[in-house]
């Protein structure tokens, strides 16, 4: 019997990694890569557009499908780490976007803390 692949995704600031792992030994597979396009200006933007985000997944999972072969079918589960704080408002329904990917490291609303931080303790 063939061992289970499973699949790792980071979904970083400025690239998308990927990787396909054999179980039980964890022997990488196959691995791929995308760059990210970032907005950035000196209001503090730092943004990503999540149109971009999804096709650097599509072209980074079909290249690891194409690497792996007929191992792809043994893909038994995904592990996804992606940059905490970050965040999109998107239909619930849907799933399109309505804003962009607002990274963690947007710092536009930093002149808004004192206010929110009152707000929040009255």
């Amino acid at each position: 019997m063939q061992s289970a692949v499973y699949l790792g995704i980071d979904l970083g600031t400025t690239n998308l990694k990927a990787a396909a792992f054999a179980a039980p030994d964890g022997t990488v597979l196959a691995r791929a890569a995308s760059c990210l396009p970032l907005r950035s200006a000196a209001d503090g933007t730092r943004e990503q557009d999540v149109p971009a985000l999804r096709q650097a997944l599509d072209e980074v999972l079909l290249s690891l499908r194409d690497e792996l072969g007929s191992a792809w079918q043994r893909v038994a589960g995904i592990g996804l780490a992606a940059q905490g704080g970050s965040g999109a408002l998107v239909d619930g329904t849907t799933g399109t976007p309505h804003t962009p990917l607002y990274l963690w490291n947007d710092s536009r609303a930093a002149a808004h803390r004192p206010q929110i931080a009152a707000a929040k303790s009255a």
